[in-house]
């Protein structure tokens, strides 16, 4: 089975199910996580829908149950900014319901499972939370603002407005109507030579690293820069420079003296 039904598998599940998350839980692996009924987070948990970066969009769920989970505005910057939350902070903004203790994931979730069923805690479900319900116009206020700041930032990028318009599928649609709108939109994403290329991007610069000459290779310090010619490329490489805080000398060339000095 693909990933979105074992996601609906766990959820549709008639008995409370746990999710013990310790390490990385990116991506899919937080897909699977939320749609468990109840999380419980290591110390050295790290969470994220990282997916945009590589030019796609949380494909089984992501969307759909990270809103109902930690409201549409914090999951929305979760998934456009792909960076990655530690556990105190997902249990902060009830991404997850504990921090777990000590360092044995499978003690400290059996330990939960335990309480949860001393407790006759119920099977709960993250696609019926209603908390994306809530307040629909200005949940929608919230997604329209996100969405122009997108485009002005993120002018060209294809995956970022199909997060959005995911979400704002879940705000109007029922779950499993938005869930397969969530598919189709991950499948557009898929076939995007964005995602090829930013994949490409991905797996490159961590190539780089592999190089043994790099890795003998100290860094030298830089404390100023000159700059060749003050067109598109050398005064954007000057700003960037500058940016940094380093003194910038540029030099406007004259083709033909250069043209001479060749011979």
């Amino acid at each position: 089975p693909i990933l979105p039904e074992v996601c609906n598998r766990i959820e549709a599940c008639t008995k409370p199910v746990v999710a013990a998350i310790h390490g990385p839980a990116l991506g899919g692996g937080l897909e699977v996580a939320m749609a468990a009924h109840y999380r419980l987070a290591m110390p050295d948990a790290k969470l994220g829908l990282p997916e945009v970066q590589l030019g796609l969009l949380p494909g089984s769920g992501g969307t759909q149950r990270a809103p109902r989970l930690m409201g549409v505005e914090a999951a929305v910057n979760l998934m456009l900014s792909g960076r990655h939350m530690k556990a105190q902070e997902a249990v902060d903004c009830k991404l997850v319901d504990r921090l777990g203790e000590g360092a044995d994931v499978l003690q400290a979730g059996l330990a939960y499972a335990r309480e949860l069923l001393s407790d006759a805690a119920p099977v709960r479900r993250t696609r019926d939370l209603d908390a994306i319900k809530i307040g629909y116009d200005h949940q929608m206020g919230v997604l329209d603002a996100i969405q122009k700041d997108v485009e002005k930032k993120s002018r060209g990028l294809f995956s970022p407005l199909k997060v959005i318009e995911a979400v704002r599928a879940g705000l109007h649609m029922p779950f499993d109507d938005a869930l397969a709108h969530e598919r189709q939109l991950f499948l557009q994403c898929i076939d995007s030579p964005q995602r090829a290329g930013l994949i490409h991007a991905f797996f490159a610069e961590r190539e780089v690293v592999k190089v043994p000459e790099v890795k003998s290779v100290a860094p030298r310090n830089v404390s100023s820069v000159g700059v060749i010619g003050g067109g598109t490329m050398g005064a954007g490489i000057a700003v960037s420079l500058l940016d940094a805080g380093l003194p910038v000398i540029m030099i406007e060339r004259d083709d033909e003296a250069v043209a001479r000095g060749r011979h």
